[in-house]
């Protein structure tokens, strides 16, 4: 077995760790950011508080010091907003109609290969081409179904 399926069979076993993975990969940038930034911060006001600096001046760059982290902060909430609203959204995207297929695969596995059941298609990307190619196949294969029985 290769590494990379050691790795996705133990920690990305579903559609929800794949998706939360990744968003958190694409986050930690930030949030590593977020940690270098908070130390070289405090090391930058101690720095300035032992300065020679007029006071003023000192004053004036701890003020423009503070509001750089706090817009540093913001930027970083957002990413991390940002991140779980694109967790859920493609959760939506993907296991919804994933979901639903699962359900009419059982439905027919349960009722003896009835194949009278047909996929939604809710969206419109290559899932719904793999729902709508399904449909075909399935109502071509109740046609030669009928036909056989028909002679």
């Amino acid at each position: 077995m290769s590494l990379y399926q050691a790795i996705e069979r133990t920690f990305f076993n579903t559609l929800t760790k794949k998706i939360v993975g990744n968003v958190l990969f694409l986050l930690m940038p930030h949030m590593l950011m977020l940690l270098i930034g908070y130390h070289y911060f405090d090391h930058l006001k101690s720095t300035l508080a032992q300065s020679n600096i007029a006071a003023d001046v000192s004053a004036a760059l701890a003020a423009d010091l503070d509001a750089f982290m706090q817009w540093g902060l913001i930027t970083i909430g957002l990413a991390v907003l940002g991140g779980l609203f694109t967790i859920f959204f493609m959760r939506h995207l993907f296991l919804r109609p994933i979901n639903a297929m699962i359900s009419v695969f059982k439905h027919i596995k349960n009722n003896d290969g009835d194949i009278s059941v047909t996929l939604p298609e809710f969206t419109y990307d290559e899932i719904r081409d793999m729902a709508h190619s399904y449909n075909q196949f399935a109502e071509r294969l109740r046609r030669m179904i009928a036909e056989s029985r028909r002679r």
